[in-house]
């Protein structure tokens, strides 16, 4: 009952970050935290399945770009889909971004569930904050490549491509290099 209460004060649609495809305003900031050894992980956005709808900052090869998949293991519909407009492959990485639980704004008990690549991008930054703990001095690229040297690739045949790439071919424009797993890219960063 309070998740529909919760539900019916939902603006239309929810403030994000982020912009059209190929949009530069972001790479000085980027390049800041990349300078600065921050990892950056951003939602490519909601607007696809189509390919090329991925939209900035996570379209950037500076950020980990992250893409939405369901409990099912296949890419959430309105998930966008590589390449970037600079032809870069995007996301780098798919997390679940279904029908996600998580805490809401509106007092300090409240809770809703969401669906999207903002949802799916916490995921790939907690993971990233893992391995960041358990290795301080590792560089972002590191990071990347943990992550997505030891992605899942068991997911659903989308039977489509984008970018000349067929969703079963990884790394790929719909899943990048398949779905975060944690427990492997935990292992990879501890024995490095």
């Amino acid at each position: 009952m309070e998740n529909q209460k919760i539900a019916a004060r939902l603006p239309k649609s929810l403030p994000t970050l982020g912009s059209g495809q190929g949009d530069t305003w972001f790479d000085p900031i980027l390049s800041a935290w990349r300078s600065a050894n921050i990892v950056s992980v951003f939602g490519v956005g909601g607007t696809g399945p189509s390919c090329g709808t991925v939209g900035s900052p996570g379209d950037s090869p500076m950020v980990i770009g992250v893409g939405a998949i369901t409990s099912g293991d296949v890419l959430a519909s309105s998930s966008s889909v590589g390449p970037s407009s600079g032809g870069n492959l995007k996301p780098d990485i798919t997390a679940p971004g279904n029908q996600i639980r998580s805490a809401w704004a509106d007092t300090d008990t409240a809770y809703v569930t969401l669906s999207g690549t903002s949802m799916a991008a916490p995921h790939v930054a907690g993971v990233a904050a893992l391995l960041r703990a358990s290795k301080p001095d590792s560089t972002n690229d590191e990071v990347k490549e943990w992550l997505t040297g030891n992605a899942d690739t068991d997911l659903q045949d989308l039977e489509a491509e984008c970018g000349g790439i067929p969703s079963t071919q990884f790394p790929n424009n719909h899943y990048g290099h398949g779905s975060v797993n944690a427990r492997r890219a935990l292992e990879a960063a501890i024995n490095a």
